[in-house]
Formats: C-alpha cells, structure tokens, sequence
C-alpha cells in the first residue's frame, strides 16, 4: 500500500483512497480482490469504466467487475527488483491476474527461473481461476485445474 503511495489515515487500519486517485490504484484493488468500494455521496470519483454505482445509500458503494480470483493458477512468473515496480507491473498489465516474485527470492527457488516471462513477452501466459472454495474459521481450501506445469 505504501508503495502506491496510499497513507493510513491517523496511523491507524483505514486507508485514505482519493475520488481522483480510485482509477489509478484499482489494478491494485483488483489484485487484493476488493470487490466493493465505499464513497461519500457527497465526492463522486470521475467516471470509471471498470466500476459501476450499484447503490447510493448512505455511502454510495461501487463494485469491480474485474477483481482477481482468491486463488488461481498461472504458467508464468513476473519478476520484480522492489516493491514500486511491482505496483509498475500491476498498473502496466492486461489486468488478468499474473504471479510476481522478487528477484532476490529467486536464489532461494533457482527451479523457477523457467517460469520467468515479462508483460512484454509475446508468449501469452495461462490464468485458470480456483473454484469450489470451502471457508472455515481457520482453513480455506479451493480446487485448481493446472492445464501444465
């Protein structure tokens, strides 16, 4: 979040997301699978293709359409120096979900190195969404369909 440039409000757990700035940090909105999104009614963010007012309440609440899955499997793998690039990598994709990893956890997994690609890459890289999810109060398990390695 910090790296977003997002400030904690007052130090504490609330998060202060400007009507102006909500377009450039939903990429990353999307990747923590933020779904909904609280507005004053009073501040109306510019017009965003990739959410819609679904309710003007109290607050008005806005909902993503393009959130990523909980869990899911990708054949690609996005390296990143710091977490700034990160973010780079977030606001630069096609919005499809994508596995990152910092090159220096590479050393400790050398087997990933034949995973590493870049946006850029020509080579389209495989997304398959977890299904069949079971909550409980301290587990979480889901199904995945890995069509390769």
């Amino acid at each position: 979040m910090n790296a977003a440039g997002i400030k904690l409000l007052f130090g504490i757990w609330r998060y202060d997301v400007s009507a102006e700035r909500l377009a450039a940090n939903l990429p990353l909105f999307n990747m923590l699978n933020l779904r909904y999104i609280l507005g004053d009614p009073a501040t109306r963010p510019p017009p965003i293709p990739e959410i819609k007012n679904i309710a003007s309440l109290d607050l008005n609440v806005y909902e993503s359409e393009h959130v990523w899955p909980r869990a899911f499997f990708t054949d690609r793998l996005f390296p990143y120096e710091r977490e700034d690039e990160m973010i780079k990598l977030l606001k630069g994709g096609d919005g499809l979900p994508f596995a990152a990893i910092a090159r220096d956890e590479l050393n400790a997994e050398p087997s990933l190195n034949k995973f590493l690609s870049s946006l850029t890459s020509s080579s389209l890289r495989q997304t398959v969404a977890a299904t069949d999810y079971a909550f409980t109060n301290n587990r979480t398990s889901f199904n995945v369909k890995a069509p390769g390695p």
